[in-house]
């Protein structure tokens, strides 16, 4: 026996609930939106006005239109060109044009006035930016000073402290005793570390950190017997020591140098001792004897 259900016609009475696959309504208004809504009737959302968004209420809470945001930060990303803006609507319902974009400077940032307005404008500062803002504190530099911090605010530029002092004519150098070589002239002198009228023998750290400090001398003579220098701190600690086992036909030649953390106001001097009978004489040569040197190369 055929059947043809073209003869038949499937009627329903009657709106179809949620749990038997439809919504619950018999209308739906245009542009109306939809939310579930347990096993009730699904939720609607009628049209609003232009420029409402949808905004959620928490879990489990139907959707709302709404204008407020909440939001502290806000990207607009997307529109380019002249004259592009933002309108803001606040909590109270205010509106505005809070921001207008055209043509800009390179260079510029966005500039908050005290009525809200946003404009562009050049970054200007009332005083230099501290490091706790990503600055140095520091307002000018010369060319080839380093930075360096000097407390939690600020940084400075400077030339490192360092300096190279020589003797301009050869020095007398009395026998079998301990002498502190002196220094009348400079070939640089960073910081002060070297004066050439007072304490002509010293050079002092003017800021704390590591020092290199070295020494040269040659003896203008052959120095038989055991000939020593050091490099002394304040006038009483030996830092570092050398000598030279002469014979009575060769000149001494006598080098030195060391690493070490100074205080600041701390000076070191170059001590020389040459057992020679009548005494001896510590050589002007070149650029390299009698010379001297501290330099600071870190905290």
């Amino acid at each position: 026996m055929g059947t043809d259900f073209a003869d038949y016609t499937i009627g329903f009475v009657g709106v179809i609930s949620v749990p038997n696959g439809g919504t619950g309504l018999n209308s739906l208004p245009a542009g109306t939106l939809l939310y579930g809504n347990g096993t009730g009737n699904v939720g609607t959302l009628t049209t609003v006005a232009a420029g409402e968004v949808l905004l959620s209420q928490g879990l489990n809470v139907p959707p709302a239109w709404g204008t407020d945001l909440g939001l502290t930060t806000l990207s607009v990303k997307g529109k380019t060109g002249a004259n592009t803006s933002l309108t803001v609507i606040t909590a109270s319902g205010q509106t505005g044009d809070a921001m207008v974009v055209g043509t800009n400077t390179a260079g510029q940032v966005l500039e908050i006035a005290a009525d809200g307005t946003i404009t562009l404008a050049n970054l200007t500062l009332s005083s230099a930016l501290t490091v706790p803002n990503g600055g140095t504190g520091a307002s000018s530099c010369t060319a080839g000073q380093i930075l360096t911090g000097t407390d939690s605010n600020t940084a400075a530029f400077s030339t490192p402290p360092g300096a190279r002092v020589y003797n301009s004519t050869s020095l007398a150098i009395p026998a079998s005793a301990a002498t502190v070589l002196t220094f009348d002239s400079e070939r640089f002198n960073n910081g002060s570390v070297h004066s050439t009228t007072t304490n002509t023998s010293r050079l002092t750290a003017p800021q704390a950190g590591v020092y290199v400090i070295s020494a040269h001398a040659y003896t203008a003579s052959a120095q038989a017997g055991t000939n020593t220098m050091n490099i002394r701190l304040n006038g009483s600690t030996t830092l570092a020591y050398t000598q030279d086992q002469g014979t009575s036909t060769v000149n001494a030649v006598l080098s030195i140098s060391t690493v070490y953390h100074l205080s600041a106001g701390d000076y070191v001097e170059a001590v020389i001792y040459l057992p020679k009978v009548g005494g001896s004489t510590v050589s002007q040569i070149g650029n390299w004897t009698p010379e001297f040197a501290m330099q600071w190369i870190g905290p």
